[in-house]
This record gives C-alpha cells, sequence and structure tokens, in this order.
C-alpha cells in the first residue's frame, strides 16, 4: 500500500475575498492528497511510494482552524459542474485538473477563484492563491534582529543633574544580505531586507529620545573630558526605580518574483530594559 508523506513550507495567513461556491452536497471533507495553506505553512501531501512534492523545505506548526485547504480533483465530463467529481488525486505534471480549495474544516464553500480548472505545475501548485505581499510580511516577521542590550553610564544609579549616556551594545547595523529572509511558495517569493534607522528611548520619566548617532558611545573613563553624545538624558527628580526602554528600529525594504526592485514595506523593532535608581547627591556645608 503507497504510503502517504507530508511536506511543510513556510507562508503568513492567505486572505481570499470575494465569492465562494458550493461543493457537492454529501462531500465532506477529501481526505486524500493535495496541498494545505495554513498562517504558518503549505503542506504539500503525496501517495506515491511516500515521494513528496517538493516546493521549500522549512517545518512549521500548522493551523487547521484558520488554514486555506487545496485539493486537485478529476475532471468532469463535457457538461458536468465542476465539483461534480469529489474524488481528489495525487496531482502529476503538466496533467489537467480541477482545482477546488476551501478556508477550515468546512469544505462546503470554496474561495473565490475556485474550483477552476488548472494544468498542474509543482513549481506552482496553487497559482493565484499565493500572494507575494502576504510572503513579505511573514519574511519579515521573521527576520532575525538581536535583542537590545543597554548600556547606560554612568553605570548602575542614576545621578540627578547629571548626564545619562544612552547606548546599545548589541549590533543594529546589520549587513543586508546576511540579515535577510527570503520565504518562497511555489513559484512566489519575497525577500525582507532590514536597514537600521535609528533608536527609541523611553527614560522612565516621561523622556522620550529619537537618537540617529551616537548610538553605541559608551563613555570611556580614560577620556573623562571627551565632549557628550547626542544621544544622552538628564535626569531632573530622584526615583527609587525607572524604567529605561531602548527599541532600536529597522526599516524593511521587500523585493519579490512579482517585482524584483526593493520597494519600502515597513519597519520592525525590538525592545529591552533595564531598571534604575535616580539619586540625588546632598553637598555638605559647614
Amino acid at each position: 500500500m503507497a504510503c502517504v508523506a507530508a511536506l511543510i513550507v513556510v507562508i503568513t495567513v492567505l486572505t481570499v475575498v470575494g465569492g465562494a461556491a458550493s461543493a457537492p452536497a454529501g462531500a465532506g471533507t477529501p481526505t486524500g492528497p493535495g496541498i494545505t495553506l495554513g498562517p504558518d505553512s503549505v503542506v504539500v501531501d503525496a501517495a506515491d511510494r511516500g515521494e513528496a512534492i517538493r516546493v521549500v523545505a522549512a517545518p512549521e506548526r500548522v493551523s487547521s482552524a484558520r488554514a486555506l485547504h487545496c485539493v486537485f480533483l478529476d475532471v468532469p465530463s463535457i457538461g458536468a459542474p465542476l465539483g461534480s467529481l469529489w474524488i481528489p488525486r495525487r496531482p502529476v505534471d503538466a496533467m489537467l485538473y480541477q482545482l477546488w480549495c476551501w478556508r477550515g474544516g468546512d469544505s462546503s464553500t470554496a474561495v473565490a477563484g475556485t474550483p477552476r480548472l488548472v494544468v498542474y505545475d509543482r513549481r506552482d501548485p496553487v497559482p493565484g492563491l499565493i500572494d507575494a505581499w502576504d510572503l513579505a510580511r511573514e519574511a519579515s516577521r521573521r527576520l532575525l534582529l538581536p535583542a537590545p542590550r543597554l548600556a547606560l553610564s554612568p553605570a548602575g544609579d542614576q545621578v540627578v543633574g547629571v548626564d545619562t549616556w544612552l547606548a546599545l551594545t548589541s549590533p543594529t547595523r546589520l549587513d543586508p544580505v546576511t540579515a535577510s529572509v527570503t520565504l518562497q511558495a511555489g513559484a512566489v517569493w519575497s525577500t525582507a531586507i532590514p536597514r537600521f534607522s535609528h533608536v527609541e528611548w523611553d527614560l522612565g520619566d516621561g523622556t522620550r529620545l529619537r537618537c540617529t548617532t551616537d548610538i553605541d558611545r559608551v563613555f570611556d573613563p580614560a577620556r573623562p573630558q571627551a565632549p557628550p553624545p547626542a544621544c544622552r538624558h538628564v535626569y531632573t527628580t530622584a526615583a527609587a526605580a525607572r524604567v529605561v526602554t531602548a527599541r532600536p528600529v529597522w526599516t524593511v525594504d521587500w523585493r519579490s518574483s512579482a517585482d524584483p526592485v526593493a520597494r519600502p514595506y515597513g519597519t520592525v523593532s525590538r525592545a529591552g530594559s533595564v531598571t534604575v535608581a535616580v539619586i540625588e547627591l546632598q553637598s555638605l556645608i559647614r
């Protein structure tokens, strides 16, 4: 007996809007081989000696509640309506099938654009149902950006009326080539490319700063007379605890199989915090 294998391919949530069609009454949810597109993945099932139809290998969890499921059905005879032959098939390249897709566990309502006749191509198994923008959004979410490491000068307690130097010791200016993420599903691919923009600081006393220069400049005791950096703050009141938060921000460009020219997508950020006391030095007058 032929066994069934599955391959999982990473994509993001697909949003399909528009009109709908109805499956044959009593058809139920087919259990035969097909393709499942979920918010985290595309699953391609094969039933031919365990051979999987390879699109991109990247195992992820599948969420069936929001998944978009697709199957390939036999083509009905002339005059018969699409969906009348509810027999899922393992698709073979260059063969004609009717493609039927539905969302969640209810196969009674097809998504817009299906059922329709397609010539199967494993390089683009569900043509028109995978969007480059969706892949770009997921690629942006999967960027491996470093968590910020905060360095305040002076170290430890901060002092009322004295400059607090604000810096990050974690990397921010990443190599766009090695830091980029590309996702592919079928013939559709998208790449997200991060470029460092600035650091947003919340000093815990209602002050917020946006720093684009001197973001990694830490106080050097060997150079006590060095001019202060542009990224600094002066506390005016004492406090037992102030939560200081830094959020480095990267702008993201994206390019895709639909448009290989890099264009702005949006921004991504990471946040890190430290808690410090702010003390007031008392001078002793005799």
